[in-house]
């Protein structure tokens, strides 16, 4: 057999190379990736089930939230509040299930960088709000934004683990592609229509048993002095705002005077966003209002605030500076106990933030507009800015 021939016998009798190699053993990351997986579904979930659920809990406060950004168009404001906490409860459930995992923690990555981008926003712009993660929202007198921000996206790293794994622990199933985003879809636009279908249905009903005290304006607001006096103001204040008592303690007085003169009239649009200590006290004072004495009390107030968060202005406190001003009647007592104006305090408080107020104290001159920060707190300029050497 010649040379020739033998070469070719070899090559038809040889057994054929594999086309690929041999499966290699997975390096030791890629076995902890998909628990790293689970264990950012867990954080993720627990964080979103908080959210969504203090937000739940206060509607209106959600609301008083997401039109502090001053990023919603306010026709879009309630339904996005409305809408936002269940869309948070269903994406914490799908993370906590496991479906479609990858797509489903994109989604909440994405949610959160939304998030930081909101709060960093806020800054830049100069808004003083908490971010309202937790519930609460709207403005504040001290700003958390590098602590929120840095929170924030801590969380968004963990998050990041979801999406970056190709697998995860403890899923009840591996839904991807087309099915996995029609499921997911599905859940979250469902949960979200009925937290605007909910919310909307409450707020109508609840919205008709609003009690207004006496001699409210359609704004909420409670003039004292004569109405038809040459210079109005509008005041929108926050009975737990202790920078509000500041302004009370420096022009309080000059106010009181032009006032008793008959030269200014002002209508006080009372803010209730530091809590439900704020609530209270502006629910004593529509009771105050309702037998005269809204002034007094109001004054009472300021000069007894006690320091935010720290669960002042009980009921007690308020029964008791309410017979200081002569306010013992039984209507006083029975208000301030039930609570029977907190609807109405609730109307008021997302009124004023409809109208734009960002901020207590604001004085606004009807007809000039808002006073600077030197006219509100340097005496010789608020005196000026109200007519008066």
């Amino acid at each position: 057999m010649s040379a020739t021939h033998a070469a070719r016998a070899r090559r038809a009798t040889a057994k054929p190379l594999p086309l690929s190699l041999p499966p290699q053993q997975n390096p030791p990351v890629n076995g902890f990736l998909p628990w790293a997986s689970f264990a950012g579904r867990l954080v993720a979930a627990a964080v979103f089930v908080v959210a969504g659920a203090s937000k739940i809990a206060e509607p209106q406060a959600t609301v008083r939230a997401v039109r502090a950004y001053q990023l919603v168009p306010e026709a879009a404001v309630h339904v996005f509040a409305y809408a936002l906490p269940a869309f948070e409860l269903a994406l914490a459930a799908l993370l906590l299930l496991g479906v479609a995992a990858r797509l489903v923690g994109g989604i909440a990555a994405v949610a959160v960088a939304i998030f930081i981008a909101a709060i960093a926003s806020a800054g830049l712009r100069g808004l003083r709000i908490d971010c309202g993660c937790f519930g609460g929202g709207g403005t504040v007198t001290h700003t958390h934004y590098l602590i929120e921000i840095s929170r924030d996206c801590l969380l968004l790293l963990v998050i990041l683990l979801i999406p970056l794994s190709k697998r995860t622990r403890l899923a009840i199933g591996t839904l991807q592609g087309a099915a996995g985003r029609l499921v997911v879809a599905a859940v979250l636009v469902v949960a979200a229509v009925a937290g605007i279908v909910a919310n909307s249905s409450h707020s109508s009903t609840s919205s008709s048993a609003v009690i207004a005290p006496p001699g409210a304006t359609a704004s909420g607001g409670i003039v004292v002095g004569d109405p038809a006096a040459p210079v109005k103001l509008i005041a929108y204040e926050d009975p737990q705002c202790p920078v509000c008592r500041e302004f009370e303690q420096m022009n309080g007085s000059t106010l009181d005077s032009a006032v008793n003169s008959g030269k200014v009239s002002v209508e006080y649009r009372m803010r209730s966003f530091l809590g439900i200590e704020s609530v209270r006290a502006d629910n004593a004072l529509a009771a105050a209002q309702a037998e005269g004495k809204f002034e007094p009390l109001r004054e009472a107030l300021f000069a007894h605030q006690p320091r935010e968060g720290i669960g002042g202005f009980t009921t007690d406190d308020l029964l008791a500076l309410g017979r200081n001003v002569g306010l013992t009647d039984a209507a006083y007592t029975h208000a301030v106990r039930s609570m029977s104006y907190a609807k109405w305090v609730g109307f008021v408080d997302d009124q004023a933030s409809r109208d734009g107020n960002v901020g207590t104290p604001q004085l606004i001159r009807v007809g000039t507009g808002a006073l600077s920060t030197a006219q509100t707190f340097d005496p010789t300029q608020f005196k000026a800015a109200l007519g008066r050497s």
